[in-house]
């Protein structure tokens, strides 16, 4: 098992020398070169000087990224025992826990996000009183959940909305990217988008609420010690979405509809490890009874030139979430690697084919065949950490046998 080990203080380089072998490390680790991090990780721990906890931080995310998370949670323990408290040791370690699915601890522990520095998107001065359930009985209390997270964050725990909007008279703070599909959803909830500073709707200025909560602190709220009860739940633009599958089905010709996206997160979010090229996806966009649709939100139009033929894009509808939804709508089917479109397609109750990497984010799980957000979302791991091509195998297989 990899070890942090306390570095010999009587050879002392520079505080420079041991800022450069840490900076070392966590640039391998965001570009996906994990089996080097850690080792990189590893050998600066001898350098005096280094931040010990973030050696535990970096290597456990390392270790975990290759798949050995039962490895990583004992070096995150180990990292805690030396460092009580830490917060980006305890971050790090709710995710592992949700990902294990344990719920129960990993709720209380995912709350360190709100004060871990580039764990929160879009925190917020609120002052009102936390809400921490309903209220029995029902007082009809004003509540102001705000979000705070990315797009595919926010379409997931949104999902919890409507197991208290019978409970609270609600106001939904949300991307602007977000509220038209949100609006569409609840109908009874007030729904505002954050301003681009991320700073409270003008519209809500002088407005006091009962009590506020972070979309992301639902579940604890709520004492979900599982994900809820899955169900399709976000609505997208029926009109839009028929005129889009008009136009398709005089293309298809009567072939099954499938949108695809090969890219997912950002560079923070390990992008790297969980993107692919259309080139690398040939040997599903190649199946001859389906119509592939590019829904890649931030699509390049050089990226067509490199795909098989048989891709359909159609650029002015994947800018907005609105009508990458209708598009999605329009689909009879979505192979895509791990992000936002997931979300999307799941909550729109498509079937989703989804490639993800040997130890994806949290939301996936890190194990099962199925995303347990989302029943229609079937998870299709790698076997062997970085490898694409029997994953990649396999849905084709599956798209084939299911035309």
């Amino acid at each position: 098992m990899t070890q942090i080990r306390q570095p010999n203080n009587s050879a002392r380089p520079s505080d420079e020398t041991a800022r450069v072998n840490l900076t070392a490390a966590q640039r391998l680790l965001s570009l996906g070169q994990d089996s080097d991090a850690e080792r990189a990780f590893v050998a600066s721990a001898t350098v005096p000087g280094i931040d010990t906890a973030a050696l535990y931080e970096g290597a456990a995310q390392a270790i975990r990224n290759q798949g050995r998370v039962t490895e990583a949670m004992r070096l995150l323990d180990f990292g805690l025992a030396r460092f009580p408290g830490h917060a980006g040791l305890r971050f790090i370690r709710s995710l592992m826990l949700l990902g294990l699915g344990s719920f129960r601890e990993g709720w209380p522990e995912y709350e360190i996000r709100l004060k871990t520095p580039q764990r929160c998107y879009l925190p917020r001065a609120v002052t009102w009183p936390r809400w921490n359930g309903p209220e029995k009985p029902r007082n009809n209390k004003r509540l102001l959940i705000w979000s705070e997270q990315g797009f595919g964050d926010e379409i997931m725990f949104a999902s919890l909305i409507p197991l208290i909007m019978n409970d609270e008279t609600i106001t939904f703070e949300c991307s602007r990217d977000t509220a038209p599909l949100f609006r569409r959803s609840f109908p009874n909830v007030r729904v505002f988008p954050v301003e681009l500073n991320g700073a409270m709707p003008e519209a809500l200025h002088g407005e006091a609420f009962d009590y506020e909560c972070p979309l992301a602190s639902l579940p604890l709220a709520l004492g979900l010690d599982r994900p809820p009860e899955p169900h399709q739940w976000l609505a997208w633009d029926h009109d839009m979405g028929m005129r889009i599958r008009q136009d398709l089905n005089a293309v298809a010709a009567g072939r099954r509809i499938v949108g695809v996206s090969w890219r997912g997160g950002t560079p923070v979010t390990r992008q790297v490890s969980r993107s692919l090229t259309l080139p690398q996806l040939a040997p599903i966009l190649l199946n001859p009874d389906a119509l592939f649709v590019a829904i890649q939100h931030d699509m390049l139009q050089s990226e067509l030139q490199f795909a098989p033929p048989v891709i359909c894009s159609q650029p002015h509808l994947v800018r907005q979430l609105d009508s990458l939804a209708a598009l999605i709508g329009a689909c009879d089917e979505i192979v895509t690697v791990c992000g936002t479109n997931v979300h999307l397609a799941g909550a729109l109750g498509k079937t989703v084919k989804v490639l993800a990497p040997l130890a994806p984010e949290w939301r996936y799980g890190f194990s099962g065949d199925f995303m347990p957000w989302y029943p229609n979302v079937k998870v299709f791991r790698q076997e062997k950490y970085g490898e694409w091509g029997p994953v990649i195998a396999r849905v084709a297989n599956e798209l084939a046998a299911h035309a």
